[in-house]
């Protein structure tokens, strides 16, 4: 038996990377499992390759999360298709590389709602329906961008850490009712993000891509980059009811990549 053997979970951007990751573990622990992505040839490959494992405890949800109403209506499916909602699992597309200089005015405002605002909108919607719950969580993924700014990643760098205002925010207004809420930080994890990242730099410094990828490597305390799955785990148990007395928490999984003491 799963530790989240029955629980209702939403995650958002999980046909590939961290959140599917999420959801493969999730899933695989016993949970009924709502996928999305805004790529409709994406969620449904995703979806026939959890279907041939799990059955019809999943389900795919086509989503733009940067659109209000998008966000609002896959609440509603995913509530609807599950019979309610036990939590919330916030995961977002990365935002593109660049420094601060590089970056437009249309393209900040493009990424407060990648980043920040549909996360507001998730919670206003998900928030009736977790009320409901018996062991209702929301966990938000961010990035450990938000403890040490990583060079070249400014919008992730800015627009993250406002994640983590609302996480403690609402860790704190939402205790009482006995919502918890915590988030993940991953730091270099194997997918497309962190490929696309290996790309960019060696394009930069004129290295080759097996040369970054050492490079990272070896600036990880653990030597390797994390899987997908290793994030799942973490996600897994802070929605279980092993983390019953687990809020408010900022959760690193990156091989002890962090050197800060907080």
């Amino acid at each position: 038996m799963g530790i989240v053997e029955g629980l209702k979970v939403l995650v958002t951007a999980s046909t590939r990377g961290l959140g599917r990751g999420a959801a493969e573990v999730l899933l695989d622990q016993g949970a009924y499992v709502v996928i999305n992505g805004r790529n409709p040839e994406n969620v449904s490959k995703a979806l026939s390759e959890l279907k041939s494992r799990y059955g019809e405890r999943v389900h795919g949800v086509v989503a733009d999360l940067t659109s209000k109403e998008d966000v609002y209506r896959l609440v509603d499916e995913a509530v609807k298709y599950l019979g309610g909602l036990d939590s919330l699992v916030y995961i977002t597309g990365p935002p593109r590389p660049g420094k601060f200089t590089e970056i437009g005015v249309d393209e900040w405002e493009y990424n407060a709602r990648l980043l920040i605002l549909n996360a507001i909108w998730l919670v206003n919607a998900a928030l009736p329906h977790l009320r409901k719950s018996s062991n209702p969580s929301i966990v938000f993924s961010t990035s450990i961008a938000v403890k040490e700014p990583i060079p070249y990643l400014a919008l992730s760098n800015v627009l993250r850490i406002g994640i983590h205002g609302l996480m403690k925010t609402l860790a704190r207004e939402l205790a009482p009712e006995g919502i918890r809420v915590n988030a993940v930080l991953p730091g270099h994890i194997e997918t497309e993000r962190n490929r696309r990242l290996i790309e960019d730099r060696a394009l930069r410094e004129g290295k080759t891509y097996e040369e970054v990828y050492r490079e990272y490597a070896s600036e990880i305390p653990m030597r390797r980059l994390g899987k997908p799955t290793e994030f799942g785990w973490v996600v897994t148990f802070l929605v279980s009811k092993y983390a019953s007395y687990v809020t408010g928490a900022s959760i690193p999984v990156d091989g002890g990549l962090l050197r800060s003491h907080f």
